[in-house]
Parts: structure tokens; sequence; C-alpha cells
């Protein structure tokens, strides 16, 4: 794959989380912060304290929103 194209997609795709946050449209964003997350080669916790960790961060409650599980 190329790089920058992985990584010019991956920015569009953080613009269009963006929007679809602020009219709090969690649904399709769950599915886009999957593919950031893939293009970025995010880190995927291992461990139960390891998930705690991640938990504990606003990030991480942004995310548990977005994934439509709080």
């Amino acid at each position: 794959m190329d790089d920058e194209t992985i990584a010019a997609a991956a920015a569009l795709a953080r613009e269009a989380l963006a929007l679809l946050d602020s009219i709090g449209a969690a649904h399709p964003a769950c599915y886009l912060q999957h593919a950031i997350d893939v293009m970025t080669n995010a880190p995927f916790p291992k461990t139960v304290a390891d998930v705690e960790a991640a938990f504990s961060t606003p990030e991480s409650q942004a995310l548990l929103r977005r994934y439509c599980l709080q």
C-alpha cells in the first residue's frame, strides 16, 4: 500500500468522523472509526488490564459512544 495515500484517506476519514460526531450519528461513526483504526494500525488491547486502562481515558469514552456501547 502507498503510505501517503493511506495517510490522506485516514485524514479525510477523521474529518468525516468529526462531522458524524457533531450530529450524534453513532452508527456510521463506529464503522468509520474501525476503518481509521485499521488504516493507522491502532493497537488492540490484549488483556483485561489493557482494556481497563484503555477505557479510562476521555478518548476511549468517545470511542465507546461511537461504537454504541455507552
